[in-house]
């Protein structure tokens, strides 16, 4: 496109009458947003941490003692119940309970 097409349909555009924005839009527009705070990232993850991380905490913590809860009867040490982890018999993990066969029948 030439610059005089360009030209020609920009003040065709003009002529037709379509509604336009009031003189000086752009100037309200700017002068407000140099009004705002200028907004960083350090400031920015501040702000979500502050939202976030209670909530995080306390997800955790219930999870935690739900872990512990389930688990306490079955797990070596309280901190392994807190992590979820309970000790096995050698008899399940040799048995696959979908197939039925131990693990050296299923290789056979």
């Amino acid at each position: 496109m030439m610059d005089d097409e360009l030209h020609a349909l920009l003040a065709q555009h003009e002529n037709a009458g379509l509604p336009r924005f009031a003189m000086g839009f752009a100037d309200r527009v700017m002068a407000r947003l140099a009004a705002r705070p200028v907004q960083t990232i350090d400031l920015a993850l501040e702000r979500y941490a502050r939202r976030v991380l209670p909530t995080l905490a306390a997800a955790s913590l219930f999870l935690g003692v739900w872990n512990w809860w389930t688990a306490r009867d079955g797990a070596p040490s309280t901190f392994s119940a807190v992590l979820g982890v309970v000790q096995t018999s050698g008899s399940a993990v040799r048995t696959s309970p979908l197939l039925g066969l131990t693990n050296t029948e299923a290789f056979e």
